[in-house]
């Protein structure tokens, strides 16, 4: 897990590869952490793929720098 802030817009939208390397965590990390609540993961409507926003990027990293 990085140690700064990420520095993201809060609107933009990432995939599950971008967010597992702005957040310094592997794939299997960021699945396990989705299935376990602690990041919300969205759906692209068009093609069903899961993303974050930055807003949830840092959310999640002030959650998980707290634990």
């Amino acid at each position: 897990m990085v140690k700064e802030v990420p520095d993201v817009p809060r609107k933009a939208k990432f995939s599950i590869k971008e967010t597992a390397s702005i957040l310094g965590i592997s794939r299997t990390s960021l699945y396990r952490y989705i299935k376990e609540k602690y990041i919300s993961a969205k759906v692209r409507p068009c093609n069903g793929r899961l993303y974050f926003t930055g807003a949830e990027i840092i959310r999640f990293w002030g959650v998980e720098l707290i634990n």
